[in-house]
């Protein structure tokens, strides 16, 4: 005769223990046995070590939020959330889609906050990452703002994706955050924000805008990428010259696409100067170092002989 495990009635750490070392869908599949099982796992602190993934779209066929939830760095597949409002047909039977979570008031914003709500404690997240697919300005207005989305590292943005809506994203620059904006997403020649690579990375497939003022204006970036941009040979040896001058980290990474190919010979010589300036750096701080532990070892002597 099979008996039911009181699962419920396990001291509070040792619930934690195992509730923690469950797979996600395991975690989550406890979670619906019951209201008060719910109310009790929710209760529970788990790592923060989820990466969760939120894709917003627009279109005919309605209005899209998903969100996905897997483990940091596995491949195995995510537990998807659909808080989408499609027009017609209804929603799509998806995957591990919670039903009961996914059936709240409000638009498809309002749902995928109110159902990240209980995402976040029972999956906490280590890594947010926000896609935006041909949403709105007011749409991202609203994302941006929401508190519930305001711990992303990411925003990737595809398709028709307003100018002022990146300029919302680019308010929100960080050194810890990053932004990709697809060869899709089409910004004027006069585009311009302050804040266009305050980014760790900052990638931009279709740069036509970046002008060389802004980028040598760039400090401490991890990787900034330019997809098609205006930029000539001349402006790339002007950022080497600014990259060798700087007291700085301009970035440790740069990839750009020149207008009308690259100079090879001259990029060549360029970075032949660059490279021989650096190793006069290198030998006049060797010079300092042995001129440092000359005078040391005269010091160290000196005291020696008073002490005698």
């Amino acid at each position: 005769m099979a008996t039911s495990f009181p699962i419920q009635k396990l001291p509070y750490l040792v619930l934690n223990k195992a509730v923690g070392l469950m797979a996600n869908i395991e975690r989550l599949s406890l979670l619906l046995t019951s209201k008060k099982t719910e109310s009790l796992v929710l209760s529970l602190k788990f790592p923060n070590d989820k990466d969760h993934t939120i894709y917003f779209a627009e279109g005919s066929c309605g209005f899209m939020a998903s969100i996905l939830v897997s483990d940091h760095g596995e491949n195995a597949t995510p537990i998807k959330f659909d808080c989408s409002l499609r027009n017609g047909a209804g929603r799509n039977e998806e995957m591990n889609v919670i039903q009961k979570w996914c059936d709240v008031e409000g638009d498809f914003i309002k749902r995928a906050q109110t159902i990240y709500t209980k995402i976040q404690k029972l999956f906490p997240v280590s890594g947010l990452s926000l896609r935006l697919n041909n949403v709105s300005t007011e749409s991202v207005e609203r994302i941006l703002a929401a508190p519930e989305f305001n711990n992303w590292w990411e925003v990737y943005t595809s398709l028709n994706i307003q100018p002022d809506a990146i300029k919302l994203i680019m308010d929100h620059a960080s050194p810890q955050r990053r932004i990709v904006c697809d060869s899709e997403v089409k910004l004027p020649i006069d585009f311009c924000h302050p804040k266009a690579f305050d980014f760790k990375v900052a990638k931009y497939f279709e740069a036509t805008w970046a002008s060389l003022d802004q980028l040598l204006a760039i400090r401490y970036a991890d990787v900034i990428g330019l997809g098609q941009t205006r930029l000539r040979c001349d402006d790339v040896n002007v950022l080497l010259h600014k990259f060798l001058e700087t007291g700085y980290q301009m970035c440790n990474e740069l990839e750009i696409s020149v207008t009308g190919g690259i100079d090879v010979n001259a990029l060549t010589e360029d970075l032949l100067t660059f490279k021989e300036e650096m190793n006069a750096g290198e030998m006049r701080q060797m010079e300092i170092e042995q001129v440092e532990r000359e005078i040391n070892e005269a010091e160290q002597a000196l005291m020696a002989a008073m002490a005698e």
